[in-house]
């Protein structure tokens, strides 16, 4: 009886060791992208001394791809929740090319935010949840954004999302 307390708790241990283990083990790699360059601008041309394997010879100057005063995208936020029926803000105005991001935080009931023309939208969202969209306002004109579900857009609960030039 002793020994078969022992073996189902080694057992326990090592099953919470290995679920434990491989729980962090996939969450480290879900999200890596060996290839994302988070923003820096490779170089042009490689710097002169270097090997072709990507190593410097020695006296190189090397170049490693960061521009002081560079464009940097901009990105234009804007929190829109629900009260019942209504949008706020109803309206959102950028300009063309922006790169805009829209958090919509649900006030109340199930709702969701959608913009046909862009063809995005939120999942439909439960009263409290928050979703966010990005995407660059590379249309002119304006546009109806919306909430799908049931009969909510025909009730109003629609706004504005203007893009000038």
């Amino acid at each position: 009886m002793r020994t078969l307390l022992i073996i189902l708790i080694a057992l326990v241990l090592i099953g919470g060791g290995y679920m434990y283990w491989s729980k962090n083990s996939s969450n480290n790699m879900l999200g890596a992208d060996p290839t994302q360059t988070d923003g820096l601008i490779p170089p042009e041309e490689p710097a002169a001394n270097t090997s072709t394997n990507g190593t410097a010879s020695p006296g190189a100057t090397v170049n490693i791809g960061v521009q002081a005063g560079g464009d940097v995208a901009v990105v234009k936020e804007f929190n829109v929740t629900n009260q019942g029926f209504t949008f706020n803000p109803k309206n959102i105005s950028v300009k063309k090319g922006d790169k805009v991001k829209i958090t919509f935080k649900n006030g109340g009931g199930t709702h969701d935010f959608r913009i046909e023309v862009y063809n995005i939208g939120t999942e439909v969202l439960q009263n409290g949840m928050s979703q966010s969209i990005e995407f660059t306002a590379d249309k002119e004109g304006t546009f109806e954004f919306y909430c799908s579900v049931g009969n909510h857009r025909a009730m109003g609960m629609k706004g504005t999302f203007t893009v000038t030039p």
